[in-house]
This record gives C-alpha cells, structure tokens and sequence, in this order.
C-alpha cells in the first residue's frame, strides 16, 4: 500500500517511492512511454516542489495519511 504515489498534472507526472525516498519525473507530451527520468535535472527543480505541493494537497481527498515530509 505504502510502495509508490503519484500525481499528473499538465504535462508531467511524479511518482514518489516513499520506502526508498526517490522521485522520478517525466513529461508526458514528450516521453509517453516514461522512459527519461527528469528529476536529476536542475531545470526542474521548480516544477518537482510543484508537484509534491500537489501531491501533498490532494492526499486527504483520497484518504491518504501517508507522512510526506520531504
């Protein structure tokens, strides 16, 4: 239950792995099939807290009580 989260917003996803502390990032409209991994780059940096601010926002909608204390 607790092994992955993530969060679709525009063109990117984000997939956190919370047992391993780990973020992947991909843009969609370019990488469809999640091949390239965009979380290492420094150019989307913003755009990671984004997401996670995101991420964090929707989880007592769905329920979720998992800590993100990134």
């Amino acid at each position: 239950m607790n092994l992955q989260r993530l969060v679709r917003k525009d063109d990117f996803k984000l997939i956190y792995y919370p047992k391993i502390d780990k973020i992947l990032l991909f843009k969609l409209k370019n990488d469809p099939l999640e091949m390239n991994d965009l979380s290492g780059l420094v150019e989307y940096v913003t755009k990671i807290n984004e997401l996670k601010q995101e991420l964090i926002k929707v989880q007592p909608i769905v329920g979720d009580t998992l800590s993100l204390a990134w």
